[in-house]
Order: structure tokens, then C-alpha cells, then sequence
């Protein structure tokens, strides 16, 4: 289901589609993924860069639609954000904001937008937070984090054995308990999904 979402996406996306619902975060496909859809999709995914600035300014909170070498570090026309000085190049799919990169003569995107950028977004209902956390490309800072996790460990004998203490049953799991620092931005109503759903305050997602 993920894969045809992902197929249907790279086949019909023009800069200005917008679904027979008119629901703009469905552009580039026929129709409003169902909640079940959302939650099967997972990265990478076929996404496009906006050739128009086409979105309410309250969901493009600091991003600059730039054209192709408007400024330094802007290769294509589309969506930009600046971090540390650097164009970061993003795309909203599904009412979500999303890193993007170029692969040939396509694009993808990698990875949710970090909150540290600030985004606005307001994405359809279902979209699972943490599978798209957890099949997003890691972060520069994240690699260095993990290079630096493995040396220190490196350093030092392995502990003792231990059994994990029990988890109890229904307990949220948080973003930074072992999903590293990432935090995604740029969604607007998702949370990480919880163990189980029946005990979830955000499962339904109401956009």
C-alpha cells in the first residue's frame, strides 16, 4: 500500500494538482490517502519541489520560496530553509514538511524537518511520526553522535549482563529514548505513536 502511494506520487504530481476534495496536502495525488495509507508509508518517497509558491504563509513560517540560484546553495526552484547558515531544501507532502534531496533526474524525500527550523505544518490523519522518524536518513549530527557513542564504548569493557527492567504496558516512547535527538518538525498534529493505540490521547489524529 506504502509503495503504490509512493508509485502514485512519482507518476502524477504536477506543481499545481490538487485532489477533486481540494484538500492541498494531498497535491500530487488523485485522491486523500485514507488514515490506513498514511500510516503504511514510509521513507524514502518520490517527491517533487514546488514550483510556485503555493501554500498559506501560516505553513511556510521560515521557509523562502526560491528560484534556482536566487541565492547561494539553491540548485532547483522550491521550498528553502536555513540552518546554521546552510539552504536546506524541503517539500510538503501529506500536510507534513520533509527534507529532499536530488537522485538523478528525481527527487526524494529523506528525512521529517527538524523542529530546530521551525516549520508549520498540518498533516493528514494516520501519518505515523515514529516508522517515518525511524526510516528517515539520519541527521549530520546524528552520524557524529553515533561515531562518537561508538568510540567512547570502544574505550570500555562491556558490562555485566543485565535483563531490561519491565516496561509497562501502555507507556508512551518518547522520541528521545531510542530514536536519538531527532524531534520532527513541520507536522502540526502527529505525535510518536504509542504501544497501544486504545490507550493513545493522539490516535486520532484530528487534523
Amino acid at each position: 500500500m506504502a509503495e503504490s502511494l509512493k508509485q502514485e506520487a512519482a507518476a502524477t504530481w504536477t506543481p499545481q494538482d490538487i485532489p477533486s476534495s481540494s484538500d492541498w496536502r494531498s497535491r500530487g495525488l488523485e485522491k486523500v490517502p485514507t488514515e490506513a495509507e498514511c500510516d503504511a508509508l514510509r521513507l524514502p518517497f518520490a517527491i517533487y519541489p514546488e514550483t510556485v509558491d503555493c501554500y498559506d504563509s501560516k505553513y511556510t513560517t521560515n521557509l523562502k520560496h526560491l528560484v534556482a540560484g536566487q541565492e547561494p546553495g539553491t540548485p532547483w526552484t522550491g521550498y528553502y530553509a536555513t540552518f546554521n547558515g546552510a539552504k536546506l531544501a524541503v517539500s510538503n507532502m501529506f500536510g507534513a514538511w520533509f527534507e529532499i534531496e536530488r537522485r538523478d533526474e528525481t527527487w526524494q524525500a529523506i528525512r521529517l524537518t527538524h523542529t530546530e527550523l521551525k516549520v508549520q505544518g498540518k498533516a493528514l490523519p494516520g501519518l505515523n511520526t515514529r516508522a517515518l522518524i525511524e526510516t528517515g536518513a539520519p541527521t549530520n549530527a546524528e552520524l557524529i553522535e553515533r561515531a562518537q557513542s561508538a568510540s567512547r564504548a570502544s574505550q570500555h569493557d562491556p558490562p555485566p549482563h543485565q535483563d531490561p527492567p519491565a516496561q509497562p504496558p501502555n507507556t508512551p516512547v518518547a522520541p528521545s529514548s531510542d530514536l536519538g535527538c531527532y524531534l520532527p518538525g513541520g507536522l502540526g498534529n502527529c505525535h510518536p505513536a504509542y504501544r497501544d493505540n486504545n490507550d493513545d490521547p493522539f490516535s486520532s489524529n484530528t487534523a
